[in-house]
């Protein structure tokens, strides 16, 4: 008996064609794969590519009792790449006053070559950004024209090169944030310095209808000494540093990182650092013209409209994530607006902030 076997031809990666092979025999043929890592096939002659490359498939008739064995015949062909599937779109959310963020989800077919690189487009305009990796991620796409309303699409691209669009973000419009504004993450803010924004959550940030959160800082012992920054501009990097202490990980640090509001992702928000929180005390007192963060908040009263409002701030004092001492951190009080340090171990209220 012999075996007819043709030969498919290139295939693209990511189809599923069906081989037939016949016996004059009539008796039925068999088919496997001798290369699994680029081809499989099934009882029925379904083939599923598992990669690029060459495929071998092989097709026997074992013959029976009265027939014997057909010499086995064997085609080899071509699986060839294709574009990548679409990545799926995720939350675009302002970053500045002339960028974006626009986060994306890596496709579930690479087109069986490796991607490379990542587009974000803007509508309208067409603004571009490019991350140079294969899996999901966030692009920053700057060059937005503040007051225009953009949507983002995101494209991966291989070997064989762009792949189909993926489906519109919901639209952003950059703004120039003023003080006393809503910021991206929807929170107040309370100030503008160096080019940087910050904005201060709720006093409702931790539970609808509740007053702020209490936390320790850490345990009383460890010392952080990475999160001793004063200034504004520090209180991130104070906050991470606690976070990356055993310690202190599941206290203050990680009670505002986990905070997440519609326009924002958890670990964009910290406790603000003593002059931050300062500038936050100032903006109590006077929300129209604030005084200067480095000016001492001390001795002066909380704006009572303020005060009864959303983002007032209750009497008692506040964590900052600025480190006094090994056992201490600094905590200033709204009731009065004097600096304090208490020992890490002690429950106090938590703000977050966000900058951006």
């Amino acid at each position: 008996q012999a075996i007819t076997f043709a030969n498919p031809g290139t295939r693209n990666f990511g189809t599923t064609p069906t081989l037939t092979a016949t016996s004059d025999s009539a008796l039925a043929v068999t088919l496997t794969s001798s290369t699994s890592g680029v081809c499989t096939i099934s009882g029925g002659g379904v083939l599923a590519f598992v990669s690029t490359g060459t495929c071998s498939i092989n097709a026997n008739q074992a013959g029976n009792s009265t027939t014997l064995a057909a010499p086995q015949v064997t085609v080899s062909f071509t699986v060839a790449a294709v574009a990548a599937g679409a990545p799926t779109i995720g939350a675009a959310a302002m970053a500045s006053v002339t960028s974006a963020t626009v986060a994306f989800t890596a496709p579930t077919s690479n087109g069986g070559a490796t991607i490379t690189s990542y587009t974000a487009t803007s509508t309208p305009g067409s603004v571009t950004a490019t991350l140079n990796q294969s899996g999901s991620g966030t692009f920053t796409v700057t060059g937005l024209t503040t007051g225009t309303t953009y949507t983002f699409t995101v494209t991966a691209t291989n070997v064989v090169g762009a792949s189909a669009a993926s489906g519109a973000s919901g639209s952003v419009t950059p703004q120039v944030y003023a003080l006393g504004g809503t910021g991206p993450g929807g929170g107040l803010i309370f100030l503008i310095s160096g080019g940087t924004t910050y904005e201060m959550a709720p006093k409702t940030w931790s539970g609808a209808g509740t007053p702020d959160a209490t936390a320790t800082w850490c345990d009383g012992l460890t010392d952080v000494s990475a999160a001793t920054g004063m200034d504004v501009g520090t209180g991130a990097a104070n906050t991470a540093a606690m976070a990356a202490s055993s310690a202190c990980s599941s206290n203050a640090a990680a009670a505002v990182l986990a905070y997440a509001p519609s326009g924002s992702s958890a670990g964009e928000w910290f406790l603000p650092s003593r002059v931050e929180m300062n500038a936050m005390c100032n903006y109590s007192r006077n929300p129209t013209t604030p005084a200067a963060p480095s000016v001492s908040c001390a001795g002066t009263v909380q704006n009572s409209t303020f005060a009864a409002g959303t983002y007032g701030f209750p009497n008692g004092t506040f964590w900052t994530s600025s480190q006094a001492n090994p056992s201490a951190a600094w905590n200033p009080g709204f009731s009065d607006g004097v600096g304090y340090n208490q020992d890490k171990n002690v429950a106090l209220q938590i703000r977050p902030i966000r900058a951006f």
